[in-house]
């Protein structure tokens, strides 16, 4: 059931992963005089091998979850975490067929068969995923008016981002682009974070669509409590993109003057306040002595770290601003 809204976009998207990493439920199959000591050794190998998985030891988080399953056969949590374990170690293959089989024993949980699309997706079997999510928001026994409330009871909102992003991800690599931007449009609409909103904001910033790019982060902006300095930053790049550059130095301003703005944005604030003709002499060079305490490579970086969503229009200025600042005898 593709969801379709925009035609004509190219876009990148990253997939991220997540796993479930609830509590595992009481092994099955195991007689009831050992149960009790089987359950200890089921339960410490799964608590070191999530430690070993926060720690980045993923051999060793692997081993770990071998070892619980071997008293634990059964378990699908335990078959859940082994396949991240696998998939951070780029086994992918092996992770999809352990994650498989932890849906195969829970089908009922929602995150595993989210995990096994995302699979999927790594294995580039994108037809399967975008099958598994559409089957489980419209699912063949309900009607269709009646799966939003199946969705609502069903699934978390949490989930549904998660699912809506995954389709997203899995639509773009099948080369449905239209289903693509619908799909990121709902994850950013599913929650009011601007981890979401940033991810569409940028994905629809890199394909030109600046109308509704600056639509979308007007109405976030408008409905958030706070905004970060990322949101901020790409309102800036809007503006420019709009010729509306009074604003866009307002919004860059507003970049610089946040403690906790990465060296990223502030480095392309530097930037897009230096674009301004009538700098007078002595605040040009006060911004350029600011900018280039940043870090000793700060010319170097501006061309490279996340230009790729940048429109061609802002791009140009900057590329512009940079050689004037950074090269110029």
């Amino acid at each position: 059931m593709a969801c379709k809204i925009f035609q004509n976009i190219h876009i990148t998207l990253l997939l991220v992963l997540v796993f479930a990493t609830s509590c595992v439920p009481a092994p099955k199959n195991i007689d009831a005089n050992v149960v009790s000591s089987q359950e200890v050794k089921v339960a410490t190998y799964l608590q070191n091998g999530r430690f070993y998985l926060n720690s980045g030891r993923f051999d060793l988080a692997e081993g770990n979850f071998r070892r619980a399953l071997i008293f634990a056969p059964d378990n699908a949590a335990i078959y859940n975490d082994l396949g991240l374990s696998l998939q951070r170690q780029k086994r992918l293959a092996e992770a999809l067929e352990s994650v498989q089989k932890a849906v195969a024993l829970e089908p009922e949980l929602a995150i595993y068969q989210i995990n096994l699309a995302a699979l999927y997706y790594d294995n580039q079997q994108y037809s399967k995923g975008i099958d598994l999510l559409t089957a489980l928001l419209f699912p063949e026994h309900l009607a269709t008016e009646n799966s939003a409330e199946f969705i609502k009871k069903q699934l978390s909102p949490f989930q549904l981002t998660l699912i809506y992003r995954t389709l997203a991800t899995l639509y773009y690599a099948q080369g449905d682009l239209e289903s693509a931007i619908c799909y990121s449009e709902k994850a950013a609409f599913s929650t009011s974070s601007d981890l979401e909103a940033g991810i569409h904001i940028r994905l629809l910033l890199t394909n030109e669509y600046l109308g509704m790019a600056y639509r979308f982060t007007q109405r976030h902006i408008e409905n958030a409590k706070s905004i970060s300095p990322r949101i901020m930053l790409d309102y800036g790049i809007e503006f420019v993109a709009k010729e509306q550059m009074k604003l866009a130095f307002e919004a860059s301003r507003r970049v610089l003057s946040d403690n906790s703005s990465p060296e990223y944005e502030r480095r392309t604030a530097y930037f897009i306040l230096l674009s301004a003709k009538e700098l007078a002499e002595q605040e040009r060079a006060a911004l350029i002595d600011e900018l280039l305490m940043l870090s000793a490579q700060v010319c170097e970086d501006a061309n490279l770290q996340h230009a790729d969503y940048w429109p061609w229009v802002f791009s140009t200025m900057i590329k512009q601003t940079v050689d004037e600042v950074c090269y110029a005898n």
